[in-house]
């Protein structure tokens, strides 16, 4: 059994938890992964872009000149797209980027993500945080003292003096193990569980 070390308020290891050894022995498949954040990046295009057509253009109707005789084009009238403030052809209109994943395939990308991250040494498991108040300069500076320059936060449940110590910090996330998706894991430099939180994890997707 692969062992996870738990590290103490004081810095220091206060103990382990057990990782199946086929965990991390399989290999990490980044086909789905690619799936699952091309399908989470897509659910954040929003296609509200539009452009009005010819017969929505707010402009006279008149004619522009004479039909004959004057060299020029054809045209009726000024809302026609090759002048200025005209209608536009074929242009953009609302649409929807999203892309459909089966739910299986989500989770799996889940479980791929915290197992490349395992894999990589990118987990810090927390006995818990020694924090007795809402101080930003505590938080950072026991993150700090644990090298860690940047991470996602994992809580199982809401911790008031967490949450607001480190909302302020630059390049740290909190959010709860319900909360917890694809894109965050990859894209923090380190998670940080604490017991309970990597518990819950641990017996949802890696299990």
């Amino acid at each position: 059994m692969s062992t996870l070390d738990i590290i103490g308020e004081n810095k220091k290891k206060v103990g382990s938890v057990e990782l199946a050894d086929p965990l991390l022995a399989a290999k990490v498949n980044k086909a789905v992964l690619y799936q699952a954040v091309k399908w989470a990046l897509s659910g954040r295009h929003h296609g509200t872009v539009r452009t009005k057509t010819r017969s929505e253009v707010l402009f006279t109707t008149k004619k522009v000149y004479r039909q004959k005789g004057t060299g020029n084009a054809r045209h009726s009238s000024r809302k026609s797209s090759p002048f200025v403030g005209g209608g536009r052809v074929f242009g953009p209109k609302p649409r929807d980027y999203t892309l459909g994943l089966p739910k299986k395939v989500r989770r799996l990308a889940l479980r791929e993500a915290l197992r490349q991250r395992l894999k990589e040494s990118r987990v810090t498991v927390l006995d818990g945080f020694p924090l007795k108040q809402i101080k930003t300069k505590e938080a950072l500076k026991f993150l700090s003292g644990l090298d860690v320059q940047g991470g996602l936060i994992v809580l199982e449940a809401p911790q008031e003096f967490v949450q607001k110590s480190v909302r302020n910090l630059k390049g740290f996330k909190t959010i709860l193990t319900d909360q917890i998706n694809l894109l965050d894991l990859l894209s923090y430099p380190k998670v940080i569980f604490t017991r309970a939180s990597f518990d819950s994890v641990q017996k949802r997707y890696l299990s």
